[in-house]
């Protein structure tokens, strides 16, 4: 995990610490390609510090792959503070 990966967390979590949040809204915070974006989210889901919701029927909302809303778990938000404190 890099810092990238960090400044997504804190996008998210700025954006809302409990809830569903647009991926969309997300990258206009951390500015990545698309591609990458969506890597970089997937890998953060394996990871477990992030969670991910699809909907093929939301294209407005979502990302190409359909992954229309993401949240930051206890486990990404524990990455924060570590981080804070690093």
């Amino acid at each position: 995990m890099d810092n990238i990966h960090v400044k997504i967390l804190q996008a998210i979590n700025s954006l809302s610490p409990k809830s569903f949040v647009s991926p969309i809204e997300v990258n206009k915070k951390v500015k990545l390609d698309e591609i990458e974006f969506v890597d970089r989210l997937l890998s953060l889901r394996r990871l477990r510090y992030v969670t991910v919701k699809k909907d093929s029927d939301a294209p407005d909302n979502s990302l190409p792959n359909g992954i229309c809303g993401v949240s930051i778990t206890d486990d990404g938000r524990q990455v924060l503070r570590r981080r804070t404190y690093l």
